[in-house]
Formats: structure tokens, sequence, C-alpha cells
């Protein structure tokens, strides 16, 4: 079943907006159980979505990628660090050493390796046109990546993610059309999200930052399921309840993930702090944190994308 590429756009928005929320959710108290199942498939999903949409035709030489993603990526990336290191002027991450370390135990991680991951896809997409041959490259990264972790190798902006994160991209961009295309049933929806929270609970935790991929090929294809049931949820979401106000906030959610990544651990803890400071219940508290995190952020984005679009990674298309 074909969609719309309106509603093709809307349902990836709506898929980020889905990840990105159970991300801040996992960056906080929750069960463990839950922790495991959303850590499962929810940073490989960005990946994923990126090689979707990744076209190596758009970009007639490397270099031409290369200098795109330096504004698109690198400079949000070293705009948001420095922000946060400001913000957390006194503890653990003001260290300006953690802009090269690739930000241990912070989202930000994820821009530079995405970065990375997206120039080294580039010569697969560019010049090997077989399935299997792409197949294969997929396999290799996972070894890679599996042996990058049992020699337990840590190198600047977490280089050691890529060929793991990489993996993720590629597959996104081998299954690009029938993602695009593929509606699924209910129940087929039900039984991938069955799998996964089984998987998830049997295996090792995923952990694309820190290169822990668990039992790798069990894990990745759980990931992979992981990623299949929150794509179909999402056309669901649109085909059933089109733009109300729990879709729109989804939607505003998918485009903007790179202000949640980058903020919300960081307005969370001030926010704590202030909620602590106040005294305030713990039911009570736990509502205004969100309701305050998701306020401050949508601030933040509105003001950056009005006044600042290119240090954000906002530039037009010539």
């Amino acid at each position: 079943m074909t969609v719309s590429e309106t509603k093709r756009l809307d349902w990836v928005d709506v898929s980020k907006g889905i990840t990105i929320l159970l991300m801040v959710a996992g960056h906080t108290s929750i069960p463990e159980p839950i922790s495991k199942y959303i850590w499962s498939f929810h940073m490989p999903l960005f990946f994923f979505v990126s090689g979707v949409f990744y076209s190596e035709k758009k970009y007639n030489t490397f270099s031409s990628l290369f200098k795109r993603r330096i504004f698109t990526l690198l400079v949000p990336y070293v705009f948001f660090s420095v922000v946060v290191m400001l913000g957390y002027y006194g503890t653990v991450y003001w260290n300006p050493k953690e802009l090269y370390l690739g930000w241990s135990g912070y989202a930000l991680w994820f821009i530079p390796v995405l970065f990375m991951s997206e120039m080294l896809l580039y010569p697969f997409a560019k010049f090997m046109n077989k399935t299997i041959t792409k197949i294969i490259i997929i396999v290799l990264l996972l070894c890679l990546s599996k042996l990058l972790a049992m020699l337990e190798i840590h190198l600047p902006f977490k280089i050691e993610a890529v060929p793991l994160s990489c993996s993720f991209l590629f597959m996104g961009y081998v299954l690009k059309e029938i993602t695009k295309k593929y509606l699924s049933s209910i129940w087929l929806i039900l039984i991938a999200f069955l799998i996964s929270v089984v998987l998830s609970q049997i295996l090792p935790k995923t952990d694309v930052a820190r290169n822990e991929i668990g039992w790798m090929f069990p894990n990745y294809i759980n990931a992979i399921v992981g990623i299949f049931f929150v794509m179909q949820l999402s056309r669901l979401l649109l085909s059933y309840f089109n733009l109300n106000l729990i879709n729109r906030f989804l939607l505003w959610s998918g485009r903007n993930t790179l202000f949640i990544l980058a903020f919300s651990q960081l307005f969370n803890y001030w926010i704590l702090v202030a909620l602590d400071m106040v005294k305030c219940p713990h039911i009570i508290g736990l509502l205004l944190r969100y309701v305050f995190l998701f306020i401050s952020i949508y601030v933040a984005s509105e003001v950056l994308n009005r006044y600042f679009p290119c240090i954000v990674g906002k530039i037009k298309d010539k």
C-alpha cells in the first residue's frame, strides 16, 4: 500500500517524535524492563531513518556531501556543545574535553557519529549496486563493531561507534523503498511489538553510544523489529487520528529532534534543581517537570530557528 509524499514525511516525523520522547524517558529514572525496551531500538531508529532518506545522487562528489554536513551537523554540534558546557557550569559536564571525546553519557554524541557514518556510507552507496554486496558490507560493519567492543577500543568523537551506527544507516538505505511504501496490518504491528518487548528483556542491553550490541545479530534483528513497529505505528496514528493534538506534538518533536537531543538533559537537570528547591510533591513535580521541559525546548527552538538558523543547521537548498 502506498502513501502520499506528504503523509510519508508526516509518518517519518511522527516516528522520530515517538522515538525522541522515548529517548528523553530513557535518560530518566524508569523501571529497568522499560529502559531495556527503549534502548533496544531508539538510537538505531535515527540512523535507520537517515539511511532511508540518504541519496547519493544528490551529491555529485564526496566533497559536496562533506561541505553540506559541515554546516548541517558539525556547526550545530560545536554550538550545542558550548551551550551545554556553559549550562552545566560547575558540574561533571563542565569539561571542554567532551567536545572531542564525544560526550560520554550525553546525547550530543549522536551528531559527530552521524556525520562520520554518512561519510563512510557514501562510497558504499555510490559504487555498490548489488543488494547482496550491501548486505555483506552491513555484516562486516557489525563484525568490526563487535571486534572494537571486544578490544575495548575507545576513540575521540566516539569513532568506535561509527561501524555499528553506519550499519543501521546502510540498512535504512537498503530498505528505503520497502520502508517508504509498505503499510502493515494491525496484527503484524502488534506481533512486532510483542517480539521486540520479549527479546529486549532476554538480550543484553543495546547501547550504540558505547558500541554495545550484545549478542550482535539477535540484538541487531531486534532493533530492526523495534524500528518496524514504531514506523508502522506512526502511520496508523496518522490514519486514525489525523493531526489531532497528540499527532501535532509528535510531529513537532520529530521535526525538532536536534533541539530535544541537545537540550533535554540540560534543561531537565535545572528543572529538577528548581523543583527540589521549592520542595514540590513528587507527582506534581513529575508533571511540571515535563511541561516545563518541553515549553523551554520549544522556546529555545523557535528563537534559534528564527534568528540563528545557520548555527543550528538550517540552510536552504540551492
